[in-house]
Formats: C-alpha cells, sequence, structure tokens
C-alpha cells in the first residue's frame, strides 16, 4: 500500500510539471512517450495493490515477469526517441533542491534509461525462474507425505 501511494505521489509530480511546460519534457514528449512514460507505473502500482489483495506473492509472479518486460519495452523505447532534455531535471525541483542536479545530463539520462531496460530484462528472467522453482517446491511440498 505504501508503494501504491509514493507511486500516485510521484506520478502527480510528474504529471503536473509536464502540465506546467517544464523543460525537461521535450516539445516531441507526445501521446505515445506519455504512454510509455507514465504506464509502468500505474501497472507496477496495480500489482502492487493486487499483491496485497492476493496475499500470496507467487501466484502473481508471472504478472510481475509481464509487466518487468513492458518496462524493458518501455525504456528503450523511450531511449529510441528520448522526448526528454535532462539538463532540464532539476527544473522541476525547487531551487534550493534543483541545483543539486546540476550533473544530470542527457548523456545521464540515457545511461539510466538503458540501465533500467537491462535491469528489467533480467528481472523478468529472474522472476520467471523464481516462479517455477518456488511452484516446484510448493508442488513437492504438498505431495510429500506428512
Amino acid at each position: 500500500m505504501v508503494g501504491a501511494i509514493i507511486t500516485i505521489v510521484v506520478f502527480l509530480f510528474l504529471y503536473e510539471n509536464q502540465l506546467r511546460g517544464v523543460s525537461f519534457f521535450a516539445s516531441d514528449f507526445g501521446s505515445l512517450a506519455q504512454f510509455f512514460f507514465y504506464a509502468p507505473l500505474f501497472t507496477g502500482m496495480a500489482l502492487s495493490l493486487a499483491r496485497a489483495v492476493y496475499g500470496r506473492r507467487n501466484g502473481l509472479r508471472p504478472f510481475d515477469s509481464v509487466n518487468a518486460l513492458f518496462l524493458a519495452a518501455a525504456a528503450f523505447w523511450l531511449l529510441s526517441v528520448f522526448p526528454f532534455d535532462f539538463s532540464h531535471f532539476g527544473d522541476m525541483f525547487p531551487s534550493s533542491i534543483g541545483f543539486v542536479f546540476w550533473w544530470l545530463r542527457n548523456d545521464v539520462g540515457r545511461f539510466l534509461l538503458t540501465l533500467a531496460g537491462l535491469c528489467a530484462l533480467v528481472n523478468s528472467v529472474y522472476t520467471a525462474f523464481l516462479y517455477s522453482a518456488v511452484r516446484g517446491e510448493l508442488h513437492r511440498m504438498r505431495s510429500s507425505p506428512v
């Protein structure tokens, strides 16, 4: 539940800055870019809420794996069109905080998107294997005599 609240706050912060026209969002930050930028926030939040309701982590791991693939696709697509200007990332914050991001430039942003995509791919594979291993172990425990 805490993760869902944090996700909503992050979304509202980013969306408010987009509406204010902060230069971090380049002029070509169109509908498709917005979808790939914001949708992973909401799919991740939906999975967090589903885990809270369902109460069992392993049953939702296949969805986690697919969500990680979606995050990877979003990161790589955003990397290919790169509708951002990371030199203006600090503009989204008050000037008393914004100066901390002076070092953040487009090359760092590209690196972070690449890292996010690669990590999401690894996470997807790991989650799929973990699901299979845990499912096998649970099956083995149920079928063994007590």
